[in-house]
């Protein structure tokens, strides 16, 4: 069985431009695959661009055959999906027991085959689950970045106890930011799609240039 929840959609064949999702998510369930994103559960084929995540999202499942669970997508894996200027400030919550592996992160839990350039994550990630299978990837940017995938001009707010990148085998270019006293190099990393934050929108965090 299969359960793919997204804040927009839950299985993406397509575009989603000029998007954002600001409601939380929360799943309950057991043996199933799972599959969550704030903006999409999963993108088998298609592309995601200038869009955030405010939502919080909160797994307390038990017996989950696996998780693949992110602040914009869970699982990425089709074929050569395109992703740029997506920021995720809202915090990921994982409970529970998974049979097989976990992946989360704050953009995706697991990128194959595509690039994305110019991501943001300034939400953290409290996962106490008991994961039975090899791999429990766990990372502010993404889970796994596997071998075919690349980020690129991304940061990720630093102070919690998270690496940028669960596991990457993958190209990431990819940065640590300490607070806001970084803001020049914040807006030189993501470049023109983005903009200060004067009205507080994302805890004064760059904000996207249609905002």
């Amino acid at each position: 069985m299969y359960g793919r929840i997204g804040g927009i959609v839950g299985n993406l064949y397509g575009t989603i431009h000029n998007s954002y999702n600001k409601v939380n998510i929360y799943v309950t369930g057991s043996e199933v695959n799972l599959f969550v994103g704030g903006i999409s559960g999963v993108i088998m084929e298609g592309e995601v661009n200038n869009s955030y995540n405010r939502g919080n999202i909160l797994v307390t499942s038990n017996n989950i055959t696996k998780g693949l669970i992110g602040g914009i997508i869970g699982d990425n894996s089709g074929s050569n999906s395109i992703f740029s200027n997506l920021y995720n400030c809202g915090n990921i919550y994982i409970y529970g027991t998974f049979q097989s592996n976990l992946y989360a992160g704050g953009i995706f839990g697991y990128n194959r085959d595509s690039t994305l350039e110019n991501g943001c994550n300034i939400g953290n990630i409290i996962s106490n689950a008991i994961v039975m299978g090899t791999y429990n990837e766990v990372g502010l940017i993404v889970g796994l970045n596997y071998t075919t995938g690349v980020i690129k001009n991304s940061y990720y707010l630093s102070g919690f106890a998270i690496q940028g990148i669960g596991t990457n085998w993958g190209v990431s270019e990819i940065s640590a930011i300490d607070d806001l006293q970084d803001m020049p190099t914040i807006l030189e990393i993501v470049g023109d799609a983005f903009k200060e934050d004067n009205n507080n929108i994302n805890n004064g965090y760059p904000i996207l240039s249609w905002q």
